[in-house]
């Protein structure tokens, strides 16, 4: 059996206690990616699948390209450019390894427009030009980067550069580096910073 019975019945039951669903290597086809979509659908802590070396196409990115996954792992199957198209669509996959799926240069604009990966990878897929390959690392970077800065007390990054402004000269000489918001400090802070 492609999916094995005991997580199948697990599924069902609701009663699966993980959140990362390993099938890699199984004789999986996309025949059996409609019902395990339907599984996963009534199973919300499961967020990260990895179906490498299995038998999927594009049809079945398609389907997993509906769930709100957050890390998914694609690697060595039949993937190319039109099922990594839907993949890179899906808003909630930060994590996504695409190695050796047969895509090309033709996925650049999808790649690009997503600003929501965080982690990407494609290698091992000789149509992706050098160049491209640098893109998409300084694409991926910027993304890293702007989640990371949202997630810095809850700002958005627009926020944080502003505060990097507004407090340029109350900073300390020896933290250079460390980004000071105004909301966060006490007054005793600003007023001992003012006297600097």
């Amino acid at each position: 059996m492609p999916i094995p019975k005991n997580i199948k019945q697990e599924l069902k039951n609701k009663t699966a206690n993980y959140t990362h669903l390993d099938l890699q290597s199984r004789n999986i086809s996309d025949d059996d990616i409609p019902e395990l979509c339907s599984l996963l659908k009534n199973n919300p802590q499961i967020t990260s699948i990895d179906v490498t070396r299995t038998n999927l196409t594009k049809k079945s990115a398609e389907l997993l390209a509906t769930l709100p996954l957050e890390e998914l792992t694609f690697s060595n199957t039949y993937l190319h450019d039109a099922g990594a198209s839907f993949l890179l669509k899906n808003p909630t996959i930060r994590y996504l390894d695409m190695r050796k799926c047969g895509l090309s240069n033709a996925i650049e604009d999808d790649i690009l427009n997503n600003n929501t990966i965080t982690y990407l990878e494609v290698s091992q897929n000789k149509n992706i030009s050098a160049e491209l390959l640098q893109k998409i690392k300084k694409h991926v970077a910027k993304n890293k980067f702007n989640a990371d800065a949202t997630h810095n007390n809850g700002q958005p990054l627009s926020f944080l550069f502003k505060a990097k402004e507004n407090t340029h000269n109350t900073r300390d000489s020896k933290d250079t580096n460390k980004i000071i918001s105004p909301v966060s400090q006490t007054e005793s802070e600003l007023n001992k910073k003012n006297k600097l």
